[in-house]
């Protein structure tokens, strides 16, 4: 008797934990189909957002500032303004107890071209 039940114990054990194996993946299987889930929601409203955000990008106006100086466009593009220029200032200081009225500033040059364009078949502004 002892030996049949260490049989019946023997046998059915691998059968239980092959059971508790398959529970185990089904639960895990169910975890992975609401992480994916989840990750397509994420990813559709991460779609939604940057849509938005481009659309709003195209309706606002610009304003660079960069080497070739200050650029404005408006929002469609139409009208574009950059004002750009050079400006050189030099220093003469003169060494004596007493100041100098040689002693100063001198600016040397000057530039400060402004471009102005203006859609076809419109003229820019007066001042440009």
């Amino acid at each position: 008797m002892a030996g049949l039940l260490a049989t019946l114990l023997v046998f059915n054990t691998p059968r239980v934990r092959a059971d508790e194996r398959d529970e185990k993946i089904k639960q895990l299987e169910k975890r992975l189909e609401s992480f994916e889930e989840k990750t397509r929601l994420l990813e559709e409203k991460l779609d939604g957002l940057e849509g938005r955000a481009n659309a709003k990008r195209k309706t606002q106006p610009t304003l660079s500032i960069g080497q070739s100086g200050f650029t404005m466009h408006s929002a469609e593009n139409d009208f574009v303004l950059s004002l750009h220029g050079i400006f050189q200032l030099d220093s003469r200081t003169y060494a004596a107890n007493t100041p100098s009225p040689r002693s100063g500033f001198a600016a040397r040059m000057l530039e400060h071209p402004v471009r102005c364009a203006a859609p076809r078949g419109k003229s820019p502004a007066p001042a440009c």
